[in-house]
């Protein structure tokens, strides 16, 4: 009877680990993992979250990426299955239309195949703009072309600017112009800058535009020890004149009525005039000695203004008389005053300019006494 109850009691044992046994494999079978499917947009942001790998199972599970095409594109979370963006720069549609991975699920019967569709975007690519260009340009001069590529037909509008109506640009071609030149002052806007953007089918991109302006020597500036009356186109040479005058009242000559050869009229030519005239006067008290003595604001190289040179003069006048008075000196006076341009059919005549008669030009005896005011010229490299 004993041995009854012990075979008996055996078989139970026997039975109760063989269903544990059986328990624990139906268990573990159960955990299986799905295959992920998605389509997303080209160029998303790194760890932009794109979704998750659904698996089922009894406990904790564990996922990780065992293999990817490209390479380090994807990352997992090991306890969700949460698949991140990792390298944003591998999500492009040109080169990797499609990601793919295998997902592994610690425990499970199978391996899930996840499949990143990606759709094309219409996209761009811009470069900021930069240019250097001389204060003061016309209306309407092209400043440069902003440089932009993109799917499709790309529109350029300026959103931002600063000062606000300095510049225009094409809406089809990105070629920038200048709209309003009042602006382009180096004095007041030394840097003028923008916001544009370039769009296409969908993409907006906006780059910044960048003008600097460069310092030109301009009439009515105190510089080179005096006021610029006059410049070259480019604004690298020019004229000054005192911002007062020499005399009120001095001969032409020293008291010899003879040849000097100063019969320069044109700019330019008002230095070769005073040497010939010194050349040929010698010491004295006169007009073109006067000027070529003058030692003023740091220059010695001051001369008497040929007829062309004090025409300019005349011409901006207003303009010289405001800066030599907000610069302590004084107003060119209503009355003539002399050139070094000797008249070429007398010895005894030169030529003047009248600041306040309608005629601008005078021929006068070399005796007859005029005011003076100096100039000097200036090379700017």
């Amino acid at each position: 009877m004993k041995t009854v109850v012990k075979r008996s009691y055996l078989l139970a044992v026997v039975l109760l680990v063989t269903m544990v046994s059986c328990h624990n494999d139906d268990e573990q079978a159960t955990v299986s993992v799905q295959n992920f499917t998605v389509t997303i947009n080209e160029n998303p942001a790194n760890g932009e979250i794109i979704g998750k790998v659904q698996a089922t199972g009894n406990g904790a599970l564990t996922y990780s990426i065992t293999v990817q095409t490209p390479t380090g594109a994807l990352s997992i979370n090991s306890s969700t299955g949460e698949l991140t963006v990792a390298n944003a720069a591998l999500f492009d549609f040109e080169t990797n239309p499609v990601i793919t991975a295998m997902v592994s699920v610690v425990g499970a019967v199978n391996t899930a195949t996840v499949t990143i569709n990606l759709s094309n975007v219409n996209e761009i690519s811009v470069q900021n703009f930069t240019a250097t260009i001389n204060e003061n340009p016309a209306n309407g001069q092209s400043l440069g072309t902003v440089q932009a590529t993109g799917d499709g037909a790309l529109t350029y509008n300026i959103i931002a600017q600063v000062p606000t109506g300095a510049l225009s640009i094409n809406s089809s071609t990105g070629n920038l112009t200048v709209a309003n030149n009042a602006l382009f002052n180096f004095e007041t806007n030394p840097t003028i800058t923008a916001t544009i953007a370039i769009t296409n089918s969908g993409t907006i991109k906006n780059l910044t535009a960048t003008i600097n302006l460069t310092n030109v020597n301009e009439v009515g500036e105190f510089k080179f020890g005096g006021v610029i009356f006059w410049t070259n186109a480019a604004g690298t040479e020019g004229l000054v004149c005192a911002i007062t005058d020499q005399s009120s009242g001095i001969q032409w000559y020293n008291g010899l009525s003879l040849n000097t050869t100063a019969l320069g009229k044109v700019i330019g030519t008002g230095q070769a005039n005073t040497t010939a005239i010194i050349n040929a006067q010698g010491v004295g008290s006169y007009a073109a000695k006067l000027c070529d003595d003058l030692t003023l604001n740091g220059f010695s190289d001051w001369f008497l203004p040929s007829i062309d040179e004090l025409k300019e003069m005349r011409i901006n006048k207003s303009i010289i008389d405001a800066t030599s008075v907000a610069n302590s000196g004084t107003a060119i006076e209503a009355t003539r005053y002399w050139s070094s341009t000797e008249y070429s059919e007398s010895l005894h005549a030169a030529e003047a300019v009248s600041f306040t008669s309608s005629s601008a030009t005078f021929l006068e005896f070399k005796s007859i006494n005029h005011r003076v005011r100096a100039i000097r010229d200036w090379t700017d490299f």
